[in-house]
């Protein structure tokens, strides 16, 4: 096979991946203890990306029982900011309903993920992120 033709079908098989995604599909599974899985557990990351004239902040939480399906959220910041000042609370709202409408109830526990910041920024992200939340 080609480098071309790999390369083709590379962005063919994701584009199906994505296809899959967006109508409800699992694009994998992972098996997660038992203390986990009888739980109704919610799994959140965020991360917040610098580009051009803005920060992005990208949110997302698992909204079924095998967490391999998700409720993602944009949220736009002022420039260069890795701690996010608002708008948490809704996005993790909008979460809550998407798990409840997927599950008919909320999720019981929660496991956040906080990429890109640092020990020294620790104490930020508890007192202005966590307490959004």
């Amino acid at each position: 096979m080609s480098k071309d033709e790999k390369k083709a079908r590379n962005i063919g098989c994701n584009i199906l991946k994505q296809i899959n995604s967006k109508l409800g599909g699992d694009l994998f599974y992972l098996k997660f203890p038992e203390e986990v899985t009888q739980r109704k557990v919610m799994l959140i990351g965020i991360d917040v990306c610098h580009s051009g004239n803005v920060s992005n902040v990208g949110f997302c939480a698992s909204v079924n029982k095998e967490m391999s399906q998700y409720y993602s959220q944009r949220l736009i910041q002022q420039r260069n900011q890795e701690i996010v000042d608002k708008n948490l609370k809704d996005a993790l709202k909008n979460a809550l309903e998407a798990f409840a409408k997927n599950n008919k109830s909320y999720p019981e526990h929660f496991i956040m993920y906080r990429d890109g910041v640092g020990d020294a920024m620790r104490m930020m992200v508890i007192q202005q992120e966590v307490s959004q939340l």
